[in-house]
């Protein structure tokens, strides 16, 4: 999956200087609602295409400590 709210991290570091709150809520919002657009189009696109589907456990602390650390931490959370 492509990350497509990276080219946000410039504005934001700029808005967390200045301290503009309501810009920092904006652009968090942006990111949220990117991420759940590209898990909802990705799992949508895996379940057309698979007749099958596993879940497994994967320890996302063991992936946090390699060199995919950044997007693991950035991965959104699934309640």
């Amino acid at each position: 999956m492509q990350c497509l709210y990276r080219g946000l991290e410039g504005k934001l570091v700029i808005a967390q200087r200045v301290r503009n709150k309501t810009q920092v809520k904006t652009i968090y919002a942006k990111i949220a609602n990117r991420r759940k657009d590209a898990l909802h189009k990705f799992s949508r696109e895996l379940v057309n295409r698979c007749s099958e589907i596993y879940v497994g456990n994967v320890s996302s602390l063991k992936l946090v400590k390699t060199t995919i650390a950044k997007s693991v931490l950035d991965a959104a959370r699934v309640n």
